[in-house]
């Protein structure tokens, strides 16, 4: 999940969000506080039959949150692409 992060303890995302990367502050905190990024990680991944919110398309899958984009959405260039190469060194499909 390339963007602007995933809020891991999100209650559609239960245990699937994995260990990511931050490339807006360099560090590991991948913590979406923009909501995008946790939006479509649940339109991806939310668990289904669970009572709350929506079936996620793939409710098999992790999610990778890769934070290439900061609290107003702003991503420059070079951190998404270095999010990409991450995320393809880390066996993202």
């Amino acid at each position: 999940m390339i963007d602007t992060g995933v809020t891991s303890d999100h209650e559609a995302l239960g245990d699937k969000v994995l260990p990511g990367k931050n490339y807006i502050s360099g560090d590991f905190n991948t913590y979406d506080d923009h909501g995008h990024g946790t939006l479509v990680a649940s339109i991806i991944a939310a668990q289904t039959d669970n009572g709350i919110g929506i079936a996620g398309v793939d409710w098999n899958c992790k999610i990778l949150p890769v934070k290439v984009m900061d609290s107003t959405g702003y991503g420059p260039y070079l951190a998404v692409a270095e999010g990409i190469r991450y995320a393809a060194d880390e066996g993202a499909k």
